[in-house]
């Protein structure tokens, strides 16, 4: 799985839009495409505050979007349009998509649209450095004022290490419940361990 908030990609994506404001380099029809975009913990499509534990699951990705937005537009469809900016992909991306749908890489182009994909992705995730550098309000704001820009960028370093640094809360057990019976639970067809 490609991992968008890496410090590696962050880096090319702070560095692609350092020369000049982010909304002007942003392929046309990105806000209509994404109407939550650039906002802190929010999923770019429908605007939902995600969780901590939805954006960082354990052992996995890190991840942008809700789980229905990624389900009906990334991993319920082979699609011949970049995720991105809606224009045609390559032949070999398609492709890739049948090798491996869930994967966002395959669904956009390379170049602006990766670079664009990867300011959302880490903004959504709440990363600090890219939240002052590319991040908006959560409260909705005319485009009329996105068009004009919002001031200087904030000059960051990246390092190797992740922005947020990530370790799970604690979380209380519930009280212990009496069973009346055990109950019988299959996976597929097959009785799997309960514990008791």
């Amino acid at each position: 799985m490609c991992e968008f908030s890496d410090w590696s990609h962050k880096n090319q994506a702070f560095q692609y839009f350092r020369g000049g404001q982010i909304y002007g380099a942003l392929p046309s029809g990105v806000f209509a495409r994404f109407p939550s975009a650039l906002m802190e913990g929010c999923c770019p499509k429908c605007g939902r505050y995600l969780q901590d534990w939805e954006r960082r699951p354990q052992g996995r990705a890190t991840r942008s979007m809700c789980r229905d937005d990624y389900d009906r537009w990334i991993a319920g469809r082979i699609d011949a349009a970049c995720f991105v900016c809606g224009m045609p992909l390559q032949n070999h991306k398609i492709q890739a998509q049948y090798q491996d749908p869930r994967e966002v890489e395959h669904h956009i182009h390379e170049g602006t649209c990766r670079m664009v994909w990867t300011v959302l992705h880490n903004v959504a995730l709440g990363e600090p450095d890219m939240v002052r550098a590319f991040g908006r309000q959560a409260s909705p704001q005319p485009t009329g004022l996105l068009d004009e820009g919002l001031g200087d960028f904030i000059d960051a370093e990246f390092s190797e290490e992740l922005a947020l640094p990530w370790e799970p809360l604690p979380k209380a057990l519930p009280a212990p419940v009496q069973w009346p019976q055990p109950l019988q639970r299959t996976h597929k067809g097959k009785p799997v361990r309960t514990v008791q």
